[in-house]
């Protein structure tokens, strides 16, 4: 055979390959009406821990030359365009003045065709989700120094309040215009547990309650912490919040949360639970397969 003809077939087994994608596409879009429809209009069609455990088993079982994040990215667009075809499906994002790079994150993962609105305001973003104006908010991960947090809105015992139910970039930083940027997305979904998951817990205690005594006293209710941060309400004098992000998932009803209001010894007046999210892959996981790895030595 000669030399084109022999590419000549590869193409045509390319060809091939490609409809049989695009057949098991077509199958799965009537996998998924059959799903929607057997759900009814009571349960929301978009699962951020269903789709987050989607991604890691297709990462773990991968192998070959095809480049992780790539799958990823195939994925997303997939798993966004069958969340739409259920129902509207909307992002707000909080993309202050002084940055960019937050609606690069919302449409790497939320897809090509998913409607994004930028607000130079968080509350504004919050405000969109309540209403239900849009399906998710994106907003920046909450830093220790930062005097307008987002997330005491959170804390208001509405019960259209949004939860915690991601955290963005979820498999490494992409082609996000600032690859230094972290988001959490917030949705009147509740999150899902995926064994894998970190919680943000926030408590509203007396002024004489410590930052420094917020880590141990959720490690004594078995809550680990990764990060505490504490904000000063100046308008309302004596408001003081605290913040913990929880190595584990955490439910609205967890039975450490009452453990931890029970504590008789601190002066906590009450405890909300945020939300959850899975924690993003690692770049360990996102690593190039051994076999493409000794293709290049």
């Amino acid at each position: 055979m000669s030399a084109k003809k022999s590419l000549n077939a590869l193409r045509g087994e390319i060809d091939a390959i490609d409809e049989e994608i695009h057949d098991l596409l077509v199958r799965r879009t009537r996998v998924v009406e059959k799903v929607g429809a057997s759900k009814g209009d009571a349960e929301s069609a978009h699962r951020p821990g269903r789709e987050a455990q989607i991604i890691r088993r297709l990462v773990d079982r991968h192998g070959g030359a095809f480049p992780k994040q790539a799958l990823v990215r195939v994925w997303r667009e997939i798993l966004a365009a069958f969340v739409s075809l259920q129902g509207p499906f909307s992002v707000a994002v909080h993309e202050p003045e002084d940055s960019c790079g937050f609606g690069d994150l919302a449409r790497s993962h939320y897809g090509s065709q998913t409607p994004v609105t930028a607000h130079s305001s968080a509350p504004r973003v919050i405000d969109e989700v309540m209403r239900g104006q849009a399906t998710v908010g994106v907003l920046a991960v909450p830093v220790r120094d930062d005097t307008q947090p987002w997330w005491p809105h959170l804390m208001g015992r509405d019960a259209a309040a949004p939860l915690v139910i991601a955290r963005l970039p979820f498999a490494g930083p992409g082609n996000c215009r600032a690859d230094s940027l972290e988001a959490l997305v917030i949705s009147r979904v509740a999150p899902e547990e995926t064994g894998r998951d970190r919680s943000f817990v926030a408590l509203d205690a007396d002024e004489g309650f410590a930052l420094t005594s917020l880590g141990p006293a959720l490690t004594e209710a078995s809550l680990p912490v990764t990060f505490t941060a504490l904000w000063n309400d100046k308008e309302t004098r004596g408001t003081r919040l605290y913040l913990a992000e929880v190595d584990d998932f955490v439910a609205t009803d967890d039975r450490r949360v009452k453990l931890l209001m029970d504590s008789t010894s601190l002066p906590i007046k009450r405890v909300v639970v945020l939300g959850s999210y899975a924690v993003p892959l690692t770049p360990e996981e996102l690593a190039e397969t051994p076999a493409k790895r000794r293709r290049k030595s």
